[in-house]
């Protein structure tokens, strides 16, 4: 049987990603334009008469989530192919490289088109409201210098995925986003190719990497982005052929021969049944059972780690901005979604089964209770901390800090039930960065587009009048994202 051509494995690889993420990510760019086009709206302090006051709205994908994303999209899809054994073509005439290169082009096609949607999107909306003289040029390159960002942290994703995981590998390309933007006007950034896209999309983003406009004799209006391109893309061929060149695991099937004893059926006389009122053996309790099926290694490392965090970080720089900037955009919102998605990974594989012994409902409640545990204990720590910092308003602050967890925490769940990872981590980082904008700089706090920004409830709700819409809109994303995850689990349970 001869091997089937590279066209038929594409349009197979093609074929896989029908109501996938991976196909649905395409249309989130469309998500970022909208988001972009409201904070121009927003945030602009005199007439919108230019489109220098657009462009830079851009800086937000391209400066904080343009590697996570790309890396997030490129994990699960690896992790779902791998999850189905490769739709058994691995004991099939195909060539795994072949498989792996017609991955490669599908996945590589999704970013460019994201990346595409997004921008060109932005200049759509700059067009439809009459901003004069379209630079369609300026957003082409810009379009180009995104997708070779984008392509950059999927490549790496790719080869790293199979190795560390969906969620390793996001917190790495995170990390790696936010040492670009740090590093992307260094004297050295040519010596880092993680920061060659980034220098090259300044010119036409028109802003430096931390989102201040460019003064008018700045250099990087005229730096030639051929270089870092053609850099970039050499590194990104690399690494792509060495991620379909790496060894493939291929799962051993084995079949059991049983004994002949064992085969043939033997007749057994029937024996009474004793009666006894021994009961089974099991957990005591339901929540202990709970508790088990979650605290595995995975959550006992995410806690003790997001504990000594908070302690490396009040330690480090002694200043409370840094704890409460800290735990209200980074710790709180990405612990809870990590910690979402590890509960509903162990609970998924067993959930059938474990619903005949226990109503979904009450199963949700005690999943969400030690999960809940877990999360007082966390912000046990930041109260500590904060504590002995001397922050003014404390109660205050805690408070809003668990009930934005919470939140986060109700809604993550719903969402990896619903929806699978992707969407509670992909939606998690997301309202980071678009909260740490309109919630994050004193001059938008203090504007009622605070509201948009959840993660920084605890540092902006400070009048009773804020207090009040926190509270309300937190209860309310708690109601929902409860009744959604209860039928869910219904649902997930009866499947």
């Amino acid at each position: 049987m001869t091997s089937p051509s590279f066209g038929a494995v594409l349009r197979a690889e093609g074929l896989r990603t029908k109501h996938t993420a991976t196909r649905l990510y395409v249309l989130v760019g469309l998500l970022l334009t909208a988001e972009a086009a409201f904070s121009w709206k927003t945030i602009a302090s005199r007439a919108l008469t230019g489109w220098e006051q657009l462009v830079p709205h851009v800086v937000l994908y391209a400066t904080g989530l343009c590697w996570p994303l790309a890396a997030l999209i490129v994990a699960l899809t690896v992790r779902r192919e791998a999850d189905a054994r490769e739709g058994g073509t691995l004991w099939r005439p195909v060539d795994p490289r072949a498989t792996r290169r017609a991955r490669a082009v599908v996945l590589a096609a999704a970013l460019i088109g994201f990346v595409v949607l997004f921008v060109m999107g932005l200049l759509l909306v700059g067009a439809l409201f009459g901003l004069p003289h379209p630079p369609v040029g300026r957003f082409a390159m810009l379009a180009l210098t995104l997708s070779c960002q984008a392509l950059l942290a999927g490549a790496f994703a790719y080869l790293l995925a199979p190795l560390l995981g969906v969620i390793a590998t996001t917190l790495l390309a995170l990390v790696v986003q936010i040492v670009a933007t740090i590093d992307a006007e260094s004297a050295s950034w040519g010596l880092r190719p993680w920061c060659w896209p980034l220098h090259a999309a300044l010119r036409y983003l028109g802003t430096h990497a931390n989102g201040v406009g460019l003064e008018p004799g700045s250099p990087l209006w005229v730096v030639s982005p051929t270089m870092p391109l053609a850099g970039t893309a050499v590194v990104v061929v690399l690494v792509t052929a060495v991620a379909i060149r790496w060894p493939l695991h291929r799962p051993r099937i084995t079949r059991r021969h049983p004994a002949r004893s064992e085969a043939v059926p033997h007749a057994t006389p029937a024996t009474p049944l004793a009666l006894t009122t021994t009961p089974p053996p099991g957990p005591a309790h339901p929540v202990r059972a709970a508790a088990l099926a979650i605290t595995g290694p995975g959550v006992t490392a995410l806690t003790v780690t997001a504990c000594l965090s908070v302690l490396l970080v009040t330690w480090s720089w002694q200043q409370e901005n840094y704890l409460t900037g800290f735990s209200s955009w980074l710790l709180v919102p990405l612990g809870t979604a990590i910690l979402a998605t590890i509960s509903w990974a162990a609970l998924q594989p067993a959930l059938r089964i474990t619903a005949l012994r226990r109503r979904p409902e009450a199963l949700a409640r005690d999943i969400l209770l030690v999960d809940t545990v877990l999360l007082v204990l966390v912000t046990a720590s930041i109260a500590a901390s904060a504590q002995t910092l001397g922050i003014d308003d404390l109660p205050r602050f805690i408070a809003l800090t668990l009930f934005v967890g919470e939140a986060n925490l109700l809604a993550c769940l719903a969402l990896s039930a619903r929806w699978g990872t992707g969407a509670s981590i992909g939606t998690t980082l997301m309202l980071m960065v678009t909260g740490a904008l309109f919630g994050g700089q004193p001059e938008l706090a203090r504007t009622p587009v605070w509201v948009v920004a959840p993660y920084g409830y605890p540092l902006n709700a400070t009048s009773p009048q804020r207090l009040a819409t926190a509270i309300a809109v937190l209860a309310i994303t708690c109601t929902v994202s409860w009744l959604l995850w209860a039928r869910t689990l219904r649902r997930r349970a009866a499947e």
